[in-house]
């Protein structure tokens, strides 16, 4: 068994940009609620005016290298197709349901990957996992409760917490995916752009198909266009580039220990702009109980893989 050795004072900015990322992805379920709910825009053309700017990125970077660029590698289709689903998974989830419960399983992502750590890579699972799955559970049970009551008379809110489910599933599969297959000869940033520039086209496809009412965005208010703009700048660019120099230089489960922040900033920001807060004691005290069993989970393997 080693030390840990102390944190080196040019690691804190790597540390800063995972909290940073981690700030990201809590304020893009309120953005993607408000723009689907609050101002109307229809979720697949949603995506469409997301993906656009990383599309053109594709699109040149594509040219740039020739057309062994698109077609090279089957395993990057795959992880693309992985990554349009959860993002429309999200963005559904984001839509039927509140943008703090979409946050709240998506902290069972950890617990995910563990598990299919042992059904799929037949991995050991590691110390503290069922304690922590039992008590992120209750605290769950206890924030979803007033809502699933809902679900049963409307049926809406329970849409929602299922396809926020499916999200963190997917995303526990995505993060297994990358860690099998062999992605040596694709570089992090070109990876960003492909994933993130191949959802225009199975979008504008969807859209089209369910007949989605593009005229919307004709009378979007500027609020509406703020939204939208800082949704394609903070959560599909620039949080996830953040992501990438933050796991390069520290590792993931350093930044992945970070992950409850997710909530934290989740309540914050969707108090201000949807005005969703938790209700309650009972609310309160399973979001507590959720962030501090996760936080507490994550620390523990960090340390544990520190010192081995």
């Amino acid at each position: 068994m080693a030390r840990a050795r102390p944190l080196a004072s040019s690691q804190w900015i790597w540390f800063l940009a995972a909290l940073g990322t981690h700030t990201g992805w809590g304020i893009g379920p309120v953005l993607a609620r408000y723009v689907q709910v609050v101002v109307g825009i229809p979720s697949l053309s949603f995506l469409v005016a997301v993906s656009l700017p990383l599309f053109v990125l594709l699109v040149a970077t594509g040219f740039q290298q020739g057309r062994r660029f698109w077609v090279r590698s089957p395993f990057l289709w795959f992880l693309a197709g992985l990554h349009f689903c959860r993002v429309l998974a999200n963005m559904l989830g984001a839509k039927y349901t509140e943008a703090t419960n979409v946050q709240l399983l998506a902290l069972a992502v950890p617990f995910l990957v563990v598990a299919l750590n042992r059904i799929l890579l037949k991995e050991s699972t590691p110390r503290y996992t069922k304690r922590a799955v039992v008590l992120s559970a209750l605290g769950g049970l206890l924030v979803l409760g007033d809502d699933l009551r809902l679900a049963g008379s409307s049926g809406t809110e329970l849409i929602g917490i299922a396809f926020a489910m499916l999200a963190s599933l997917l995303f526990a599969t995505y993060l297994i995916a990358v860690r099998k297959g062999a992605l040596s000869d694709i570089s992090p940033g070109r990876m960003l752009v492909f994933q993130g520039g191949a959802m225009l086209v199975p979008s504008l496809i969807l859209s089209l198909a369910f007949a989605e009412d593009w005229s919307v965005w004709t009378r979007m208010p500027v609020a509406g266009w703020i939204a939208v703009v800082v949704f394609t700048l903070v959560v599909p660019i620039s949080t996830n580039l953040l992501n990438l120099s933050a796991v390069s230089r520290i590792g993931a489960p350093a930044v992945s220990s970070m992950m409850p922040w997710r909530l934290v900033v989740t309540l914050a920001v969707g108090g201000i702009v949807l005005g969703e807060r938790l209700v309650g004691p009972w609310q309160v005290s399973g979001a507590l109980l959720v962030l501090c069993t996760v936080t507490w989970y994550l620390w523990m393997r960090r340390v544990g893989e520190v010192r081995t």
